[in-house]
This record gives C-alpha cells, sequence and structure tokens, in this order.
C-alpha cells in the first residue's frame, strides 16, 4: 500500500508538478457551520509554479457538488491570475462548495481544490410555549424547539426580547399575572419572530393586596383644600397574610409588619405614587414577586384659566366687540362656577360653567373650580372691558414743536428740513393711557402687524403715514405728513441778457451802457422760497448782502471800466448755491460803429441732419480784420472759434432737436447772434420684407417689399448690386419671370439706411421653384445647392464677413468658377483688381462682397534643415516641415503644432500656406480630410467629414489674436483640431 501511494505521488508530481499547492479560507463562512449570509467571500494563496512557467489564470466554480472537474466544464467561471479573492452572491439554501483550478498561460493546469461544505440557512426556527397550574395557583412555564441548536431568550417585564434578555434554561414559575415575550435563534443567526403571551396566575397563598384603595385611584389625604373624603393610611390584606414588608416608589423596604397595620401616606406629595409589597404566611413562605399598587394622590384645586379667541386673558383685558369668554381648568374632572354680579361663586353658589360666555359690556367676572374630590381653588376675578372707542389720531412732534401749519418746517403743505430729523408721537384714548403708535415710511399704510413703532428718523424724503391703537386694538384714523429731507442746493440757470454780449477773455463786452440780467433759479422743494443775493464790487456775497428781487431781474449800469457782479441764491432751509459771477464793461466804440458783421449758417435742407454729417459751416460777413466767432449749442455756454474755415462739430450731439447759436466779433464790430435750429437722427430704419408669391412657378413670380417704418422709402435692385438712393424705388409689386437676386434697403428722409436684405429666387424646369433668404440659416433643399461660397485667392475667404486682405495676392492667377462650378453656386466672376483698389466677388446666387486688396510682395525663403526637413520663412512667418511630416511654428501670431503622418501637398507661396491630408478612415468608419489655408491675415480650417465639408471659425490675427491651433492624428485614426485663443482675440464664424 504504502508502494502504491509512493507511484501515484510521482505520477502526480510528473503530471501536475508545474503547479504547487495552495490553502482556501473564507472570512465570512466556516466550514459545516450554518450561515444566514447572502454572499461568501473566498480568499486563496497564490500557488508555486516551476520554472519558465507563469500562472495565467483561475477557473471556479460555486455549487452543491462535492467534485467538479473543471478544466473541461464549459460553465466554469474564469478569473486572472492576479485575483487571491472574490465575493459570491448566494441565492438559494443548501449545502455548497467551492471548487478552483489554477491554469498556467501554456494551458497546462493543477489539480480541482474543493472547499466545503458551506451551510446556507435562512429559515428562522420554530418556539414553542406550554404552561401548567400548580397547587398554590402558581403557573409553571415551559419553552421548547423542535430544532437542535436554537436558544431561546425572554422577558416578563413588557420589555422586547434581544440577546440581553433572560436565556431560557429550565422550566420557571410565575405568581403573578405576567406578560410572557420570547423568541429563538438558530446557529445560523436565523430569529424567530417574537410570540407574546399574557399568563394569568391566581396565587391564593401570601399575596398582599391594597383593601381600601383601587388600584390606579386618586385620592386626597388632605382636607385643607376642601376636599370631601380623606384617605390618610392604606389597609393591606391577603387570604394568609401573616406580615407584610413594602416600600414606596424607589425607596427602600420597610420591616416586616403585622397584616394589620396600615401605611401611612399622608406626608406623600401630590402625583403618582408605587407601593411594593411582600407578604409572608404564618410558615414563613414569602410572596416571591411582589405586589405592585398604584394610585395618585391630589390634594390640590384645580387652576381655571379664560381665553378670548384661543388667547389667554390677564388681570386686564379691553376688547372692541363683543366676546365669548371661554373657561378651562388643568384638570378633566372639575367644575367651573361663575357670577357676573361681582358676588363670590362657591361649590353651591353661581352658574356652573358649561359653553362659552356671551360679554357684551363691560364686566367683573368671578370664577371657582373644584374638582371630584372636592379640593376647590380661589377666586379668580376677570376684569373684562368692551371698548368701542378708537383713540385720537397722533400728533407728531420734532425737536421743537407740533408739525402743523404754525410749524417753522411747515412749507406747502410739507415739512422741509435740511438735515434728517428725529419724531415723536402722541395720543390719547379712553381706557389705554398710552396708545401704541405704528408708522409706514413711503406712503405705505401702517397696521399692527409688519410696521414699526416709537420715534422714527427720516433720513430722505419720505410720506409718513401713522395710527394709534390701544388695548382693544381699536385703531385711530390715518395721520399723514409729507417730511422733505432737503440737502440739495438751488443752482442758477443760464443768465438771460437783453443783448448780446460777446465774451472777450471772460468778459461780456456790451455796446449798451445798460445790460439788463435775468436769473433764474432750479430748486425742487422751496422754488418759491429761493432768495437771492448779490454784489456788484466783486464781494463774496451771502445772506446780508443785497437780496434781489423775486423776479430775479437786475440792471447793471456799465461803464468801460470791468463791473463784477457776483450773486448767491438760498433756498427755505439754507441750503445755497455755487456763487455765480459775470464780468461786464460798456465798448464806447462797438457802440458808435458801423457795418456790423454778418453770420451765415447753413444746412444742406434747413431742418435735418444725420450720422454723416460732421460740422455746420459758418461764414463771416463783413468780417473785417481778424475776425472771430463765438458758438454754443441750446444752452450750453459760448466757445471761441479763430479758425473760420472750421465749421461748429456737431458729431457727437444726441439725436433731437438742437439749436447753434453763433455771434462774430473782430474787435472793431458786434453782430447779433444768428442761430439755426435742426433735427438729428442717427437712427436706421427697420430693414425691408421681401415676399415672394409665385403666380407660375417655372414662368411668372410677384414680388412685394415691405417695411414698418412709415418715413422711409424702398430702394431695390435687380443684378445683385447693393441698392442705394439711385436705385429703383419701390412703390407697388412687380413681377419677375427669370432666375434674380433682389436687394433691398430702407432709406430714411435724412439719409438713415437699413440692412441691406437679400433674397434669391430659383426658377426651375422641374415646375419646382424655390427661394433663399440670404439672411435666415434656413435653405429649402428641394434642389441641391451650395450656398457658402468658395474663392481661391491663395486663401479662404468667407464671403459672408469683410475680410481685409493683407498679404500678397497674386490676382493674375485667381482661378475662375467652371460651368459646372457655376451650377453648384460657387464664384461665378472675379473681376482683377490692382492693390489698393476694390475687389468685387459675386456667386451664382447674387452674393457680393467687395474686399479691400492692400498686398506687398513678400519673399519666401526655403532652407533645407540638416535633419532632413524644411523651413519655410517670410516677414511674419515660420513653418517647420520636419523628415517626419509634422509642421509645426507660426503664422503671425498663431501657433501650429500638427502631428506627422497627416499631411501632404505643404506650400508656401508669397507669404500663404496650404496643406491638406489624405482622406484616413477610423476604426468607426469615420473618413476625415483636413484642408488649412492661411495667410499672415487669417487661418481657415476645413474639416471633411464622410465627404461632407465644416468649417471651423477663422483666426483672424491681425486684431491681435493670442492662438494655437493644435492638429492631432487619434489612434482610431479620427482626426482631433484644437484652437486655442485669448480672450482678447478675435474668432470670425
Amino acid at each position: 500500500m504504502q508502494r502504491l501511494i509512493f507511484y501515484i505521488l510521482v505520477i502526480t508530481q510528473i503530471v501536475f508538478g508545474a503547479i504547487g499547492e495552495f490553502d482556501i479560507s473564507s472570512p465570512s463562512h466556516t466550514i459545516g457551520v450554518a450561515s444566514n449570509q447572502k454572499s461568501i467571500t473566498i480568499a486563496w494563496t497564490t500557488p508555486s509554479v516551476g520554472d519558465g512557467e507563469k500562472l495565467g489564470k483561475y477557473l471556479w466554480k460555486f455549487d452543491k457538488n462535492t467534485t467538479s472537474n473543471l478544466e473541461d466544464d464549459n460553465s466554469a467561471n474564469e478569473v486572472s491570475a492576479s485575483t487571491n479573492s472574490i465575493t459570491i452572491p448566494i441565492n438559494e439554501e443548501g449545502e455548497f462548495y467551492f471548487h478552483i483550478l489554477p491554469v498556467l498561460e501554456n494551458g497546462d493546469v493543477g489539480v480541482d481544490k474543493t472547499f466545503g461544505k458551506i451551510v446556507v440557512d435562512w429559515t428562522p426556527p420554530a418556539v414553542s410555549y406550554s404552561s401548567q397550574v400548580l397547587e398554590n395557583g402558581e403557573v409553571e412555564i415551559t419553552l421548547s424547539s423542535p430544532e437542535s441548536g436554537v436558544t431561546i431568550y425572554y422577558t416578563i417585564d413588557g420589555s422586547n426580547v434581544d440577546t440581553n434578555s433572560t436565556k431560557y434554561s429550565n422550566p420557571f414559575k410565575l405568581y403573578l399575572p405576567k406578560t410572557l415575550k420570547f423568541r429563538g435563534v438558530d446557529s445560523a443567526g436565523n430569529w424567530s419572530g417574537e410570540i407574546a403571551k399574557y399568563v394569568d396566575v391566581n396565587y391564593i397563598g401570601n399575596i398582599a393586596k391594597v383593601k381600601n384603595v383601587e388600584y390606579g385611584a386618586t385620592i386626597a389625604t388632605s382636607s385643607k383644600n376642601g376636599a370631601d373624603t380623606i384617605i390618610p393610611t392604606l389597609e393591606i390584606t391577603a387570604p394568609k397574610l401573616a406580615y407584610y414588608r413594602y416600600r414606596i416608589d424607589g425607596g427602600g423596604y420597610s420591616e416586616y409588619v403585622t397584616s394589620s397595620e396600615k401605611i401611612d401616606i399622608s406626608k406623600l406629595s401630590d402625583g403618582n405614587h408605587t407601593i411594593y409589597i411582600q407578604g409572608r404566611d404564618e410558615l414563613n413562605n414569602t410572596q416571591t414577586a411582589p405586589t405592585i399598587f398604584k394610585f395618585t394622590i391630589d390634594n390640590t384645586p384645580p387652576v381655571v384659566t379664560g381665553y378670548i379667541d384661543n388667547t389667554k386673558i390677564g388681570e386686564r383685558n379691553i376688547y372692541p366687540n363683543n366676546i365669548e369668554l371661554l373657561l378651562s381648568t388643568n384638570e378633566s374632572n372639575s367644575t367651573i362656577r361663575y357670577t357676573l354680579d361681582g358676588d363670590t361663586p362657591s361649590k353651591n353658589f353661581g352658574y356652573i360653567y358649561s359653553k362659552p360666555i356671551s360679554i357684551t359690556d363691560s364686566k367683573l367676572v368671578k370664577v371657582i373650580s373644584y374638582d371630584a374630590l372636592g379640593n376647590i381653588g380661589s377666586v379668580a376675578e376677570l376684569n373684562i372691558s368692551i371698548d368701542r372707542v378708537p383713540p385720537t389720531t397722533p400728533k407728531i412732534f420734532d425737536s421743537n414743536k407740533e408739525l402743523d401749519s404754525n410749524s417753522s418746517a411747515y412749507y406747502q403743505g410739507k415739512y422741509i428740513y435740511p438735515l434728517p430729523q428725529k419724531f415723536h408721537f402722541s395720543s390719547s384714548d379712553n381706557y389705554t393711557p398710552t396708545p401704541r403708535v405704528y408708522w409706514e415710511k413711503e406712503g405705505k399704510t401702517p397696521n399692527i402687524y409688519t410696521s414699526s413703532t416709537g420715534d422714527i428718523l427720516v433720513s430722505s424724503s419720505t410720506i409718513l403715514k401713522y395710527i394709534a391703537v390701544d388695548e382693544a386694538n381699536n385703531s385711530s384714523p390715518i395721520g399723514v405728513k409729507t417730511i422733505v429731507i432737503d440737502e440739495v442746493a438751488p443752482k442758477f440757470g443760464q443768465p438771460k441778457f437783453s443783448e448780446d454780449c460777446p465774451i472777450v477773455d471772460g468778459v461780456y463786452v456790451c455796446v449798451n451802457n445798460q445790460l439788463e440780467i435775468s436769473l433764474s433759479t432750479i430748486e425742487n422743494e422751496t422754488p418759491d422760497e429761493v432768495a437771492i443775493y448779490y454784489t456788484t464790487n466783486g464781494d463774496t456775497p451771502n445772506r446780508n448782502s443785497l437780496q434781489l428781487s423775486k423776479d430775479g431781474n437786475i440792471t447793471l449800469h456799465l461803464s468801460t471800466n470791468e463791473k463784477i457782479f457776483k450773486y448767491i441764491a438760498y433756498d427755505k432751509v439754507g441750503n445755497h448755491s455755487e456763487i455765480g459771477e459775470i464780468r461786464a464793461r460798456y465798448d464806447i466804440n462797438g457802440a458808435n460803429g458801423a457795418n456790423a458783421i454778418g453770420v451765415v449758417l447753413s444746412i444742406d435742407d434747413n431742418s435735418s441732419i444725420n450720422g454723416s454729417v460732421q460740422e455746420i459751416g459758418v461764414t463771416i460777413v463783413n468780417g473785417g480784420a481778424e475776425p472771430i466767432y463765438y458758438y454754443k449749442i441750446d444752452n450750453g455756454n459760448y466757445s471761441h472759434e479763430s479758425n473760420l474755415s472750421k465749421g461748429v462739430d456737431v458729431s457727437n450731439l444726441e439725436d433731437g432737436w438742437h439749436t447753434l447759436s453763433v455771434v462774430a466779433f473782430n474787435g472793431e464790430f458786434n453782430s447779433s447772434v444768428n442761430s439755426i435750429s435742426f433735427y438729428k437722427d442717427t437712427t436706421p430704419p427697420t430693414e425691408p420684407t421681401i415676399q415672394v408669391n409665385w403666380v407660375s412657378l417655372d414662368s411668372i413670380a410677384s414680388i412685394s417689399i415691405t417695411t414698418d417704418d412709415p418715413n422711409s422709402t424702398i430702394f431695390y435692385s435687380l443684378d445683385g448690386a447693393t441698392p442705394n438712393r439711385n436705385s429703383l424705388e419701390y412703390s407697388s409689386p412687380f413681377s419677375i419671370y427669370k432666375t434674380t437676386t433682389i436687394k433691398a434697403v430702407a432709406i430714411d428722409k435724412v439719409g438713415n439706411s437699413s440692412k441691406v436684405v437679400t433674397k434669391f429666387v430659383q426658377f426651375q424646369t422641374s415646375q419646382v421653384a424655390e427661394e433663399i433668404d440670404e439672411n435666415s440659416s434656413e435653405l429649402n433643399t428641394s434642389q441641391e445647392t451650395n450656398i457658402t461660397s468658395e474663392t481661391n485667392i491663395t486663401q479662404e475667404t468667407n464671403i459672408t464677413d469683410e475680410t481685409n486682405i493683407t498679404s500678397e495676392t497674386n490676382i493674375t492667377n485667381i482661378e475662375t468658377a467652371t460651368p459646372e462650378e457655376e451650377e453648384t453656386g460657387n464664384i461665378v466672376d472675379i473681376q482683377e483688381t490692382e492693390s489698393g483698389q476694390k475687389l468685387t466677388i459675386e456667386n451664382s446666387k447674387g452674393e457680393i462682397q467687395n474686399i479691400d486688396i492692400n498686398y506687398s510682395k513678400q519673399n519666401v525663403e526655403i532652407v533645407d534643415r540638416e535633419d532632413g526637413g524644411r523651413e519655410f520663412r517670410s516677414d511674419n512667418s515660420k513653418i517647420v516641415v520636419s523628415p517626419n511630416g509634422a509642421v509645426s511654428g507660426n503664422i503671425g501670431n498663431i501657433n501650429l503644432d500638427i502631428s506627422s503622418n497627416l499631411l501632404k501637398n505643404i506650400s508656401m507661396d508669397n507669404g500663404v500656406l496650404n496643406f491638406e491630408s489624405d482622406t484616413i478612415v477610423s476604426n468607426r468608419g469615420i473618413s476625415s480630410k483636413i484642408h488649412v489655408k492661411s495667410s499672415p491675415g487669417a487661418i481657415v480650417i476645413e474639416l471633411w467629414k464622410d465627404e461632407e465639408k465644416i468649417y471651423f471659425p477663422k483666426i483672424d490675427f491681425e486684431k491681435g489674436t493670442d492662438a494655437q491651433v493644435r492638429i492631432i492624428r487619434k489612434q482610431d485614426n479620427s482626426i482631433d483640431i484644437e484652437v486655442t485663443f485669448s480672450l482678447n482675440g478675435k474668432l470670425e464664424f
């Protein structure tokens, strides 16, 4: 036998010697021990393998079979060789086994190894109860389970059963009625449901009872509050009772006393109490479980409380209307008696309260209450007043006196103060000595719930509203006061003069020796109370200076010497304006002169101008030697202008009516003021709408052009030209009979133009016509039409955007569209244009683009690099092409980074870089091709995806863009394009 075993071992070594032994364990389960877990974790050690061998994987299975053949089991599970543990869900009860087989990378296997049995038990155990009544009435309890290994726990105090409860081992006895709760737990941890049994026990031996009080009764132990029956002691009895001992609440047990002795409870406090009593018979048989007796002592009278509208009333209670008085006590079994005439109620006198008491006038209500034991409370007095009279409207006071028409702050119904002002209120009432005052600012209506009360500090102008409210919540009429905090000083308007006096070095030079000046003030709050004070000798004016008349007029008597007139304005509350100053003198030479200078002003239509008008010309007549002129617009100050060839700048004026006033002066003569009023309008009218109504799809279309602006005229073109005032003027619908590009513009009376709108109307022989609104992104796809025009001017040009081509462009080599391209909407007409002129591009849909041409010759230097790559260099660009095909460098401010094996046909000619890729197909079947066209002015990227061209943003780096373009060929052959630019850059779409 030993020899046979030896050979078996040798054969095993030969066949399986490449894989060593390994151990299997489970941190969650023990072999042969039942568990109620819903999953199991299996762990194993890594077996050793022979030299040159490598563990490839494990095959495993978890089932109810004691053996396995994992190598040939197609349903076996598989985990990697680096795994040493797995967690397996368990879906049913029973006995399970875990099988595992290590497998080398070369396919050799070890020996199936089995871990188990794993016992899964989810079924809770059954437990049962039986009882037996013994001779003296005690009950013996037996608990059991038909299953082995079940532990039973129980309680007899009403608490729920858990592992902290009493563990059942042998039958036990009950001497008092109890609620028995029990449950079992098996070896797998499954718990049975909790079972509750009430066990009725009639033990008649020495169980003590209270004789003179019912269990749970409420008793009085004192007559101090009028209790009708008092029980100061408890009597104890039982059939065979000889002695007993007791303890009250949480105290200790007394000594045993004879059964005839009573328990004194007269000194116990009011409330719930529990007495524990243990009886003993003549044979010294002691009551096993004490008798528990509960009772309540009540020597306290009930307390009565009155409520009105669910609100507790106090000593003084005032209400505006009839009320319902509700009475209640803090004890449910109590009686309430009351009187309404001032008499004192008692147990035998007064109305018995049963429903709310209606109170219609002021009353003194007296109330008592007593409980079922006869405890009676003291008399409560409820003084209820019915107050229907509101308090007076509050008076309001500032720091000096009441606010009325006699107040120093009063002005035209308002009260005006120069600084923030504090106010307080006062009101009177028949019941309430000091009614509460509530107030609101901003003209809001005050109320007792959300409004403020007490004094108020007003910091800004407001309408103050306020009411007084008494204790019955009667509200006074609303008081209203307008409070103005005036911290704004008055201002002077532009002074008016009786004659036009030009300003020379800050001095008004007048041709008359009397100058009438009219001063006006701007004052928001007290315009009628503004006082103007002045001086004529250059002193600073104040309130002690001379006061100007109410009309603000004064006549200054001038001489050839300069007179300084200073003035200041004060409002009612003392705010004062800035000091104004007028310097004036009499010009005796101007008064006696002749041949006065003339001023001529002109506007084309003498009424309106648009935004293109920058200035209004001024012509001086009889200017004499070295004339100058002064001008002002509207109510501004006069400005000096000595350059007679320069008109008055009106470019920054806002839209609306304006008045230009001009006075000329040459040091010898004065002229009268010449003025002109004009209206400035820079707002363009709304763009028109072109409506196509098909009369016949293959021959006639009726065209209507409308605009929402009634003050504008519509001009249009049918040849693709941009319409203007010289174009066709639209008056009524017209018809077209062939494919046409219609362009329309609205121009108002002053020459403001709306945006040009374009409508491409296509006639087709297939009886299907289409119209294309070039202002819309939606196209009618009934015919294949390429709306995006492509211009090969050695760079990409977006027809819908203005593009300034700053690089050299070889105009003579521009490619012209073929007839086939004309059919698809590509470029059909390109005019040769020299530098500094306009290049006009039009496609077959009538799209027109004017491009400024500014180019200069740039020499491109091509350098062969030592690494086999090449460099293309121009004035502001440098492109490096590495030997493996990658492209990097910069075009202007654009950094390029393009992966290798992507591009072909790389060239750079006259500052323009062109390159494109072959079509590549990704693993997902998406075909892509990239084309980059660039110049020192812009770079445009095109991507073909499944033969559909996608335009990426055009980067205009002449505007200072700091950008980077990265084009990457990914592992799945698709292309990624990343465009990064700074926030101050510009991308055009």
